[in-house]
């Protein structure tokens, strides 16, 4: 499933950058330290997921700052 897999690259990225208590991810990610930099990496392991590639347009994490939307960027790609 696309959520649960965005999810478990997000907690990764948290990982990656130190952050060892993931917080709850249901709300907007910046309000939990999720930044423009963390978006970028996520849209780079979904693009190698999925197999896909993100317009330029799409690449701004104000536009997506949730986990719900994010989900629905990406099925819009893939479908």
């Amino acid at each position: 499933m696309v959520r649960d897999q965005i999810i478990e690259y997000i907690k990764l990225i948290f990982e990656e950058q130190g952050i060892t208590d993931i917080p709850e991810l249901d709300g907007d990610l910046r309000l939990v330290g999720f930044n423009s930099r963390g978006f970028v990496n996520l849209i780079v392991k979904l693009e190698d997921c999925y197999d896909i590639e993100f317009d330029d347009d799409d690449l701004e994490l104000a536009l997506y700052p949730t986990v719900d939307a994010i989900t629905k960027l990406v099925e819009g790609y893939i479908n």
